[in-house]
């Protein structure tokens, strides 16, 4: 083990128009009245590196 670390992460990688995380004030499957879901996008695809060292 040398102390380093390298982390790759993404998400939406198949860059896809979507939406996650319902609204949970709303009780039952988190649909309002009238049908209206309230909910975050998800925006493109992203990629994050990083790197780190341990010593």
């Amino acid at each position: 083990d040398n102390g380093l670390e390298v982390r790759l992460t993404g998400t939406n990688l198949t860059n896809k128009i979507g939406l996650t995380e319902g609204n949970f004030r709303v009780p039952g499957q988190g649909v309002g009245q009238d049908g209206v879901f309230l909910a975050r996008p998800l925006f493109g695809r992203a990629y994050e590196l990083s790197v780190g060292f341990q010593f």
